[in-house]
């Protein structure tokens, strides 16, 4: 113990600091820093002279001194050596701007509340940044302790707040009661600042009257100048009293489970708003189409709509059949529930040009019926006059695709990066037909349909009836035609009628499911009257081969069709034939798939050549 001993200085005096280690509430955050032997070494000179020895002195007066004043001081001495060591490490030299830009960027990634406390146990220097830094408290998780959400609105300062509140559990599983009047209390003097709202809002103890969870919920009805954004997530029997110049600067709202009161329509900075089974409590039309239109007609801005769950409540009076609500800057219109409920929607509807229409029906309603062949698919939804919807009237690119009890239909005016990429064609691409869908995988087409079936053996005959609704939604000079399903439900007669009603097609493409289509070349075949697609240059045809004949018959009478063609002027420019394993092979070899083929599959090849510029023959791996 010398002289040598560095002084304090400046940079390591925080015995004034309003850091951490003052606050009782955030002192309970901070881990306990173990004393190290290295710190012995810079005691103070005089430490040795001041030990009582234990024979001049009782237990009793022992104790007091070792917990008293000297060990304070020896703790206070042994922070401030830390502190004067941690203020020469790397990071406490760079600027305080980016220490907290780095903080900030690591609690958006973590639980907040436990990252900032043990950062904050880390150093005096960090310490003082964090509680000083009002934007690392502004997310603040209305689950915690009411002391601790008063902490975090204080340090917030004047910032804009972020408030969030998720279901939370205990340990043995049942839901954390939340003091809601008491948070709510806490929020009042600082509507004001609040611009972000993401809160789960239910009654974890039915019988906990206490509660009170409408509390919170009257928050979100005061005047809220600064709120821009809104998620909320709550049972039927609570309601929500929305007014407009209440929130005059919202523009994201989502609802979900609740009852809405629309008190004053529009609000006028609305450009996204997701409704989940939301109940309308209106005297007129009790959550019936007629009050969801209203809420469109009045938020004429919006860009991002979401309907989800939605369900037409039986016994109102229908909604007038002239009545149209046109939603000019809408960009990205989703809706999901029973066939009849969304067509009701669809007809009411006037959509601007390049609007995303994205459709999921959860239930085709197919009780007792027995004709799969003829039931209504895209009928069932779509309304037969496109007028006011461009994304069915300018269609020029469609795909149909049954798989993994979907049917999932896409659409496109132009031959997008959804087209070119071909991703499409893995096994198990299907894209998610929600509102977020723009956002996360951007080459999605404008329409997008996605049918959830109900997995009995009478799924794929539904794939007939689908070819032939498409010409009844999806205009003529339609240019590709992309079609994934079990092929031998489809015969040469719905075929015809199909190549017919697209008389346009160039590119025509066929992925058979566990079997080949042998009833298809047929439709392709010229007659004296007409020459079926004209302009068809691109044909690829995807197939198992079969234990029969291993495809001959398919090969053979397409060799058949494509002279022809030719004879009529009409040849092809390309043909692709991909060749997939067989679905009940456990394991794919090439050699597996070749002993399938006709024995005389080369001269089949050789001839095919003939007939076209480019001839493309493939032997997928795993389908794909």
């Amino acid at each position: 113990m010398s002289s040598s001993c560095p002084q304090r200085t400046h940079g390591c005096n925080f015995t004034a600091s309003l850091g951490l280690f003052e606050d009782p509430v955030a002192l309970r955050m901070a881990e306990t820093w173990s004393l190290s032997d290295s710190a012995l070494l810079a005691l103070p000179d005089d430490l040795e002279d001041r030990i009582l020895e234990p024979q001049d002195h009782s237990r009793q007066e022992i104790r007091d001194w070792t917990s008293d004043k000297e060990s304070q001081a020896l703790q206070h001495h042994l922070s401030n050596i830390r502190a004067l060591h941690n203020s020469t490490l790397t990071v406490n030299l760079l600027p305080s701007e980016i220490l907290v830009e780095i903080f900030h960027i690591a609690t958006a990634t973590r639980d907040s509340v436990a990252w900032t406390a043990k950062t904050m146990g880390v150093c005096r220097y960090w310490q003082d940044i964090i509680a000083r830094t009002p934007l690392l408290w502004n997310e603040i998780d209305l689950s915690k302790q009411p002391e601790f959400v008063d902490l975090c609105l204080a340090r917030s300062d004047d910032t804009g707040i972020r408030l969030h509140l998720r279901m939370q559990f205990s340990r043995h599983g049942v839901p954390t009661a939340i003091d809601y009047p008491a948070i709510a209390s806490l929020l009042a003097p600082h509507h004001p600042r609040i611009s972000y709202v993401d809160l789960y809002v239910n009654r974890s103890h039915p019988n906990h009257r206490s509660e009170d969870p409408q509390a919170l919920l009257r928050t979100l009805e005061a005047s809220l100048p600064g709120l821009r954004s809104m998620a909320l997530a709550t049972g039927p029997e609570f309601s929500l009293k929305l007014t407009q110049n209440h929130l005059p600067n919202l523009r994201n709202l989502s609802l979900s489970g609740l009852t809405i009161a629309w008190t004053s329509l529009p609000l006028p900075s609305l450009t996204s708003l997701r409704l989940s089974d939301v109940v309308h409590p209106d005297d007129r039309h009790h959550g019936c189409l007629a009050s969801l239109l209203d809420v469109l007609e009045a938020c004429d801005g919006l860009e991002r709509f979401t309907y989800e769950q939605w369900e037409a409540v039986a016994g109102i009076p229908p909604v007038a059949i002239d009545r149209v609500v046109p939603l000019p800057c809408m960009q990205h219109f989703f809706v999901s529930g029973l066939p009849k409920d969304i067509s009701e929607i669809l007809a009411h509807l006037s959509l601007p040009r390049g609007a995303h229409l994205s459709v999921e029906l959860l239930d085709l309603q197919a009780d007792g019926i027995t004709d799969f062949e003829h039931l209504p698919v895209l009928d069932a939804v779509l309304p037969r006059d496109a007028t006011r919807l461009p994304t069915l009237r300018d269609v020029r690119h469609v795909m149909v695709r049954f798989e993994h009890l979907k049917l999932t239909v896409h659409a496109d005016e132009d031959r997008s990066k959804f087209w070119e990429s071909q991703a499409w064609k893995a096994s198990g691409c299907n894209p998610p037909p929600g509102p977020d869908a723009a956002e996360d995988v951007p080459i999605i087409p404008p329409l997008c349909m996605v049918y959830h079936l109900p997995g009995s053996e009478f799924d794929d005959y539904l794939l007939p009836s689908v070819m032939c609704e498409l010409s009844k939604f999806f205009p003529s000079t339609l240019e590709t035609l992309l079609i994934r399903g079990v092929m031998d439900v489809v015969n040469t007669e719905t075929w015809i009628q199909l190549l017919t009603a697209f008389p346009d097609l160039e590119h025509l493409e066929i992925m058979s499911e566990e079997c080949d289509m042998k009833s298809f070349p047929q439709a392709l075949e010229p007659t004296p009257a007409v020459t079926p697609c004209p302009r068809l240059r691109k044909l690829a045809l995807r197939y198992e081969p079969n234990e029969e004949d291993g495809g001959r018959k398919l090969l053979t009478s397409l060799y058949s069709v494509l002279q022809k063609r030719d004879a009529a002027q009409t040849p092809l420019e390309s043909l692709s034939l991909q060749v997939k394993p067989v679905a009940d092979e456990t394991v794919f070899t090439p050699s597996g798939v070749i002993g399938r083929l006709p024995s005389d599959f080369d001269d089949i090849q050789a001839s095919l050549e003939c007939m076209v510029d480019s001839l493309e023959v493939m032997l997928l791996i795993d389908g794909d």
